[in-house]
């Protein structure tokens, strides 16, 4: 969702209030945007620490990428302003990335991490080539009114979730959640 909303939002901001505001906070939409793409794409933390009986991760993730927003508004804001503040909330997603791949490897035991590495990064690959695109084709259109915007909303979504379904498919539907479980299921038996 955050995808078309990115490539929409200065639409709807000038539609909404006015093109001068739009103007003037729409590089911080896209920023924010982007930073939960990053955060969206993957599988959700809290059923992947609850499913592996460590849902106390979960809060480790949270309070890192909150200081880390927190650290990065105290630096980044008397800087950039408010872009500054967007640049600080797409630092916190790190957090998640690292913590994932700590727990493939050391809670999971999992010794060749490239291809859970590889899924897990496929919907932010296919999330920025349907970015870029809808930026390229919204260049093609102009949006008048409500209308306009509505319907070249629909449009951007339903090239995202056909984006997202082909990948979904040439991925072969693996989900890094059920090989958890498959590996976790696999280290049990073989105690």
């Amino acid at each position: 969702i955050f995808v078309p909303l990115a490539v929409i939002f200065n639409d709807f901001l000038t539609l909404w209030i006015s093109s001068d505001f739009a103007k003037e906070t729409y590089f911080v939409a896209i920023l924010i945007a982007s930073g939960s793409i990053i955060r969206g794409a993957f599988i959700s933390y809290q059923a992947l620490f609850q499913g592996i009986g460590k849902p106390k991760y979960l809060f480790y993730v949270t309070m890192a990428s909150s200081i880390t927003v927190i650290i990065g508004d105290i630096i980044l804001i008397p800087v950039y302003g408010l872009n500054g503040a967007a640049y600080a909330l797409l630092l916190a997603p790190i957090w998640g990335v690292i913590t994932l791949y700590v727990t493939m490897t050391k809670v999971l035991d999992i010794q060749d991490t490239n291809k859970e590495i590889f899924i897990l990064f496929i919907p932010v690959f296919v999330a920025a080539i349907d970015m870029f695109a809808l930026f390229k084709i919204r260049e093609l259109f102009s949006i008048e009114g409500w209308i306009g915007f509505l319907l070249f909303g629909f449009i951007s979504v339903l090239i995202v979730v056909l984006s997202m379904l082909f990948a979904s498919f040439v991925n072969g539907k693996f989900t890094l959640v059920s090989h958890f479980r498959s590996n976790r299921v696999n280290k049990n038996s073989n105690r």
